[in-house]
């Protein structure tokens, strides 16, 4: 059997609920316990819900599945037409403003580094034609190593990304300042309906009034996520 510590992601997609052996669940649920990431995409049969609700993976996902199943219908019986749903009016979805906050500090040399450059990476590629991506590098000072742009570019992006390389001092709260000024400067960032910050390091820094800053930045629709890493 393929050990599962080699890789980052599990992906379940269209399983069936008896594939969820003992002997699979007994090297599933140590990975995601030790920080794995498992996305699951159920089969799409009415009948899943049930087949997943006495499966093993049900104690594992952080969801309830629907145990009952829907009855057959009857050949016999004439089907009644079913009164058409009023259409609802579309309306487009925010754009997204993303901005990734890297620490490259001499202490996230190797792996660590490598796992952000990779983790930002695969971010840009969730991302909508129409939305913008950002990338701001710091150690004790913060520098813009890719200024908002398309998702759509991504060999620029990666290139980018991967130029970014460890070395120097932590110091995040002039990086989050950097970043707050970007979200309400830069063009691409200001007129977006999502602003979203996502700040990735793996020590610590010195004290600033850091509640005051983010409290900022959230009264102006700009939120702020952080990322340990710990490898």
């Amino acid at each position: 059997s393929v050990s599962f510590e080699q890789f980052h992601v599990i992906c379940s997609v269209g399983l069936q609920g008896r594939d969820f052996s003992p002997e699979f669940m007994s090297r599933l649920k140590p990975f995601i316990e030790n920080g794995g990431g498992f996305w699951f995409l159920a089969r799409p049969d009415q009948n899943a819900g049930s087949e997943y609700a006495t499966s093993p993976i049900a104690n594992l996902l952080p969801v309830e599945f629907d145990s009952t199943v829907p009855p057959k219908e009857d050949p016999k019986e004439p089907k009644t037409q079913k009164p058409s749903p009023a259409k609802k009016e579309k309306r487009p979805s925010p754009t997204i403003a993303l901005l990734l906050v890297v620490d490259k500090s001499g202490s996230m040399a190797g792996r660590k580094l490598e796992l952000v450059k990779e983790a930002c990476r695969v971010t840009g590629d969730t991302l909508s034609p129409e939305d913008s991506i950002g990338v701001i590098a710091f150690d004790a000072k913060p520098k813009w190593a890719l200024e908002f742009t398309s998702p759509t570019r991504k060999a620029h992006i990666r290139d980018r990304i991967y130029r970014i390389l460890a070395d120097g001092g932590t110091d995040m709260y002039p990086a989050i300042q950097e970043a707050y000024r970007g979200m309400k400067t830069h063009p691409r960032a200001k007129k977006a309906g999502i602003r979203h910050v996502i700040l990735f390091s793996d020590g610590d820094t010195r004290e600033a009034d850091f509640r005051t800053l983010v409290t900022n930045m959230a009264e102006e629709g700009i939120t702020l996520s952080t990322v340990c890493i710990l490898r």
